[in-house]
């Protein structure tokens, strides 16, 4: 897929759909697909049975380029810890010319995630920053551009949107999850 054909050879195209779900939570969908036209209806079919309407809700996101980073393995031994090379690797990371950040992943943290370290840039910065080596102990396991939500549109599932509506929510992110296309989710939630 990393050169936009599928495994059948079938040219691969990308497709965003933004829309407002339950409870008022902006979503982004980016669909990586063989149809345009038949991922674009069944999406839009998924968000009007959980009572979703498509919106244009860009503005309440901004792009930002991630890489991820792991421990290489191909090092020899002993293997060197996680957080030393994040401490060895934090000062030579910001001075790259467009690291904004660089976060400590460690195991279990984020969303079932391997321990790494990740690194933010500004979007169109994201391939330059992956051309630099930040650290021969580490390996580029990702490099996206990704949507992020802005901090003050996030809604706090606590006191915002009815039981009922977090449930169609849950129920709509996994339709969407288990469509058959390559799908990158974004949402405006705070946890």
């Amino acid at each position: 897929r990393g050169l936009g054909v599928s495994r059948e050879g079938v040219q691969l195209q990308v497709l965003t759909i933004e829309a407002i779900g339950p409870a008022n939570v902006s979503l982004i969908v980016d669909c990586l697909t063989d149809n345009k036209l038949r991922t674009l209806q069944a999406i839009k079919f998924l968000l009007k049975e959980s009572r979703a309407n498509v919106i244009d809700v860009a503005y309440l996101f901004f792009r930002k380029g991630r890489l991820f980073y792991t421990l290489n393995t191909g090092l020899p031994e002993p293997q060197p810890k996680l957080s030393e090379v994040y401490e060895e690797t934090i000062e030579k990371a910001m001075e790259t010319d467009g690291v904004e950040d660089v976060v400590l992943i460690e195991e279990g943290d984020g969303e079932g995630k391997l321990p790494g370290i990740s690194v933010t840039t500004a979007p169109e910065l994201a391939n330059t920053v992956f051309m630099e080596e930040i650290s021969p102990k580490l390996k580029v396991e990702r490099i996206a551009v990704e949507w992020v939500a802005k901090d003050d549109t996030m809604i706090d599932p606590v006191s915002e949107g009815t039981p009922d509506d977090w449930d169609k929510l849950r129920g709509l992110i996994g339709l969407i999850i288990l469509s058959t296309d390559e799908i990158e989710l974004r949402l405006t939630i705070s946890c």
